[in-house]
């Protein structure tokens, strides 16, 4: 059983753990297995994140949030990658999302796509945040010297400090694979 949790406290006290989400451990489980990457946060305070693995009759990953409702969080699967032959929308998301400030999330994938090397993609919900709409922004190649494999998630000018991510300035990232030595590239 692996589970999300967060600690908190002040200096007065000693910090404490509370379960957000524990997911499940069985292959029939379709909520997502192996959570490797970070939790990212919108300016609600829902979160964001990604499994390697959901479980069940397709073994691609997910994105999923886990919504804030009062003090409690509702999990919701917001995509489910290689759904459709082809896997053009990506196979294995890694690395932490990165929500903009329209609460647009953009990720990456380590395989497949229209080129076989992984994915740059963006869901976009709708108002209620119930239906989410994938848009691959830029599709990978593997073996190849542009680069494939993008494995450590995105960032963007003024992460670092905590900015939100504006949805139209660059976004940067690397792979594991390409480039002029095949040992990976750094690309925006």
């Amino acid at each position: 059983l692996q589970s999300l949790a967060f600690i908190g406290g002040n200096a007065a006290s000693a910090s404490t753990a509370k379960t957000l989400y524990s997911f499940c451990s069985a292959d029939a489980c379709t909520d997502g297995l192996t959570p490797y990457s970070g939790l990212t946060h919108d300016s609600a305070g829902n979160l964001y994140g990604v499994v390697e693995q959901n479980g069940g009759n397709s073994n691609h990953g997910l994105a999923y949030a886990l919504l804030k409702d009062g003090d409690k969080y509702k999990y919701v699967v917001i995509h489910r990658f290689c759904q459709d032959e082809g896997c053009t929308d990506g196979d294995e998301p890694s690395g932490n999302l990165i929500v903009d400030v329209n609460g647009i999330v953009y990720g990456t994938t380590l395989n497949a796509g229209e080129n076989g090397g992984g994915t740059v993609y963006k869901l976009t919900p709708n108002a209620n945040k119930k239906k989410w709409t994938l848009k691959t922004l830029h599709s990978f190649c593997y073996p190849c010297a542009t680069g494939g494999e993008p494995n450590a998630g995105l960032t963007y000018q003024g992460a670092q400090s905590g900015l939100p991510y504006d949805g139209t300035s660059p976004l940067y990232g690397v792979t594991l694979y390409g480039g002029a030595n095949s040992s990976g590239v750094a690309f925006s």
